[in-house]
């Protein structure tokens, strides 16, 4: 089966923005959970999608949300409710694309597969004409993955894009990196990117046989696994802990990560924070070596891409000039993402060629430079 990575199947949604709506095609996401399918497709759209959960099963009541058994009735409750602020979110952004996100589309059950159909197949949702300024996305866990996939029909799947997802670690970590989650995190994941679904293949050959192995252990014994969600999650409670100023021993940060990523990576990623990190001003003033450890140049690199200034710009330039050129390319695309996050900067690369010390960094003396001029 030929398999897609993330960003190849996201390159295709917006090539189906550039098309006219009679010819665009709906396009369904496969994969393993955690691996991006929902949060990517929404960088094209920004705030402008609505979504629709097939794996849903309440209705509204007056008096609020009731939980129910689906059926016809509660199948054309949900789409009307969601077709509404579908139709009223494109009629107030015409000028914008605007996404309708069909979430766990293999894993509804038949009635609203078949309703989903005719949005898929012909861009009709209630009986209405999509507006034109609509894309339809899809995704879903495929079948034997262990997370309640029911079997597609054929005739929809034959009329949409269908893209089966790599589990492509670094394709989460850069996820993490632009949305500026802990930098622990990060720094561990980029030391070990494997780490991120549990998988010891390096060439990724034996990813989706190991994760559905995993996922079948999961949920036979309740035990949590290392996935790009489950990173995620833990990022943003480690911030917390980290923002209370509590006293946490490793044991608790150990049962706190096992919760969430489960036990062997909480032992693991614990034991690598722990390594001690040569103090900043230390390194750029040359009283300190560059760490050896990978998960310590990471945690350096991210740290500088973080902290980085005017004042600073041409110490951190001579001391990366010393430092692995593949650790520089990441340390650009921190400072980068950081760049655009911070203002409206149209090209960050150009103010930091007029950062004092930039020279030193692609120079013919500095290894980043070397790799360049060859």
């Amino acid at each position: 089966m030929q398999k897609a990575t993330l960003k190849e199947a996201i390159t295709f949604i917006k090539l189906q923005c550039t098309m006219p709506p009679e010819h665009r095609m709906s396009v369904l996401m496969v994969g393993t959970s955690g691996a991006g399918k929902s949060e990517a497709p929404r960088q094209i759209v920004g705030d402008l999608f609505v979504t629709l959960n097939l794996n849903e099963e309440y209705k509204e009541a007056f008096t609020g949300i009731n939980y129910a058994t689906p059926g016809v009735d509660h199948v054309t409750l949900l789409l009307q409710t969601k077709a509404k602020e579908l139709f009223d979110m494109a009629e107030a952004n015409p000028a914008d694309d605007v996404m309708f996100q069909l979430e766990e589309f293999l894993q509804g059950d038949s009635e609203m597969q078949k309703a989903a159909a005719a949005v898929l197949n012909d861009r009709i949702l209630v009986g209405r004409k999509l507006p034109e300024n609509v894309i339809v996305v899809a995704n879903g866990n495929p079948m034997g993955s262990n997370c309640g996939a029911n079997k597609s029909m054929a005739h929809v799947i034959n009329r949409c894009a269908v893209f089966h997802i790599k589990t492509v670690p670094m394709d989460g970590i850069k996820w993490m990196i632009s949305q500026r989650l802990n930098e622990k995190v990060i720094a561990y994941l980029s030391a070990k990117p494997s780490a991120m679904f549990l998988s010891s293949d390096p060439d990724g050959g034996k990813d989706d046989e190991m994760l559905k192995l995993q996922l079948k252990r999961a949920a036979n014994e309740c035990k949590q696994m290392p996935t790009a969600r489950s990173w995620t999650k833990f990022a943003y409670c480690l911030d917390a802990i980290e923002k209370s100023k509590r006293n946490t021993s490793d044991e608790e940060l150990i049962l706190f990560a096992s919760s969430i990523i489960g036990e062997e990576r909480a032992h693991d990623f614990v034991a690598l924070m722990n390594c001690d990190i040569p103090d900043r001003m230390a390194l750029l003033n040359g009283t300190a070596d560059w760490p050896s450890n990978p998960y310590e140049e990471y945690s350096c690199i991210i740290r500088e891409a973080k902290l980085t200034d005017m004042g600073t710009s041409e110490a951190v330039a001579k001391l990366l000039a010393r430092v692995d050129p593949e650790m520089v390319s990441v340390y650009l695309d921190l400072l980068r993402t950081r760049l655009v996050n911070e203002g409206n900067i149209v090209n960050p690369m150009k103010v930091m060629t007029t950062w004092p010390g930039f020279k030193y960094l692609i120079g013919d003396e500095s290894r980043y430079g070397a790799v360049l001029g060859a």
